[in-house]
């Protein structure tokens, strides 16, 4: 263990004294000094900072957090800086990482990897310019979700380094979550930084990306505004900002989510034109081409994006989320009849989007005790989950115990994937026993967007389906559902609804 002289650790804190004692200890043995900025804490934060022979600071709190890791970075002459928080911890194992990191005559910042822990399955990874130079010329810009790139551009570092750092971050825990309100306080930051610099990129992006999905037609236009702003850049300014995938990913995501598909995949495409993809951007192309029925396209992307997320063409922010939303993609494809199956990888099995499509693709070939076996699990430990709830309600469905399928689905929570789809057998569940059914908002996917043409070919209206929607998968679907009123003892509907043109 070598205490690296020329490095000290910055902190800001307010009210930390939960998390900052495992934080300080992590990094004590490494830096030769932290400087602890405090923002007005009223518990024993303070006083735990000095314990550790802290240098502490006091900073009137002013809505800008880079104006506080500024000030915080004033209170040390080190040439060295490593920029943490008090629900990070220093991974051990990488920490000597820092002493050659720093010995680098030529290097300005590397990025660290922090590992968002979380409550199941491995965390989740992000390179982020947390180890820099502490220079007049590196600080760090904007009020939320502050960061030093854009200095770094203008010193034309080039394309950073990894350190070989790791900071394990707690702050996704739920316990951590719980007690922390920092949604509205960024959202709140991010509007006025909008109205004050409207042209900036990082924080538009941002803006819309912290918006609540019930703020629709705010969060459209929110994407809209990021969306021009990238597009006006030029190559070489594209290729100088890592986040940008980010953006046409999220962009895509949302027009998804709320039915606008063909929307959804001219964004995602563009982004692919754009920018070097990132496996969560392939994803996301191959789940689009899922939702509209193009399942061939969909597994090609869902396979590059699961395969090639470490290549060197291919960047993965965060490779354990990327790898489990492209196996549960991939296996409700094979639930369909489409590509070959794979067993997936046990870390990623356990997750319990995955062991949910494991259970379908189980049951749709008709191996139902298979089915329960893997689902006795997650029902007794994952029950609060929607993929959960959803599922059960599809198990109670087979079993014609429709009072507790019902019960199930209107668990699911309203704006999720899951709860859509919850809403869509709702519907069908309406019809079965002789109502009208709820109508349900665009479809988000082949199957809904086929339910939804069912229910409006039974009550003789015209319905509201994406035109990226393929026409055989909307057939094959339709067969499925009319299927599924049979087995539920309303043949007579189907056929009425197969009749109908």
């Amino acid at each position: 263990m070598q205490t690296n002289r020329d490095l000290a650790a910055f902190l800001i804190v307010r009210d930390e004294e939960t998390l900052l004692g495992g934080c300080l200890a992590s990094i004590q043995p490494w830096v030769g000094e932290i400087c602890v900025l405090d923002t007005g804490s009223r518990d024993a934060t303070v006083h735990i900072a000095r314990s550790f022979g802290a240098k502490v600071e006091s900073f009137t709190w002013c809505e800008d957090f880079a104006a506080a890791r500024n000030a915080s970075l004033a209170m040390s002459s080190a040439p060295w800086a490593l920029v943490i928080d008090a629900d990070e911890r220093l991974v051990e194992q990488t920490a000597p990482a820092l002493a050659p990191a720093i010995a680098a005559p030529d290097k300005l910042a590397y990025y660290v990897t922090r590992e968002d822990l979380r409550p199941q399955g491995p965390p989740d990874c992000l390179a982020i310019a947390r180890l820099f130079r502490n220079r007049d010329d590196i600080r760090f810009r904007r009020p939320v979700h502050e960061g030093i790139m854009d200095d770094l551009v203008a010193l034309n570092a080039g394309a950073l380094e990894d350190s070989g750092v790791r900071l394990a971050h707690l702050g996704y825990l739920p316990e951590v979550l719980r007690k922390q309100d920092k949604h509205a306080r960024n959202l709140r930051i991010l509007a006025q930084r909008l109205r004050d610099a409207p042209d900036d990129l990082y924080n538009a992006y941002k803006f819309a990306v912290t918006l609540p999905a019930s703020a629709r037609e705010q969060r459209r236009a929110a994407f809209g505004v990021a969306h021009a702003l990238a597009l006006a850049l030029t190559e070489p300014e594209r290729s100088e900002l890592p986040f940008l995938p980010r953006l046409f990913t999220a962009h895509a995501a949302s027009l998804a989510a709320e039915g606008a598909l063909s929307e959804a995949l001219a964004v995602a495409d563009q982004g692919i034109a754009q920018v070097s993809p990132t496996a969560e951007l392939l994803y996301r192309r191959g789940e689009l081409a899922r939702c509209v029925g193009d399942h061939e396209a969909a597994l090609v992307w869902l396979e590059r994006a699961r395969l090639d997320r470490d290549s060197s063409l291919v960047r993965a922010d965060r490779p354990h989320e990327v790898a489990v939303q492209s196996w549960a993609a991939i296996l409700a494809l094979a639930a369909e009849g489409h590509g070959r199956l794979d067993v997936p990888p046990a870390e990623v099995a356990a997750d319990v989007r995955v062991g949910c499509a494991l259970v379908r693709l189980a049951l749709v070939q008709g191996q139902l005790g298979k089915a329960m076996a893997r689902f006795a699990p997650l029902l007794n430990t994952q029950f609060a989950t929607d993929e959960v709830r959803l599922l059960a309600g599809e198990f109670a469905w087979r079993q014609r115990d429709f009072a507790t399928a019902e019960s199930m689905w209107r668990l699911t929570s309203a704006e999720t994937y899951c709860g859509h789809t919850a809403r869509a057998w709702l519907a069908l569940l309406a019809v079965v026993r002789g109502g009208a059914p709820a109508p349900v908002d665009r479809p988000r996917d082949v199957s809904v967007a086929a339910l939804v043409i069912l229910l409006a070919r039974l009550a003789g209206t015209a319905p509201h389906v994406d035109p990226a929607m393929r026409p055989d998968a909307l057939a094959r679907a339709d067969a499925r559902w009319r299927a599924e009123l049979t087995h539920a003892g309303r043949a007579d509907v189907a056929a009425t609804s197969a009749s109908r043109p």
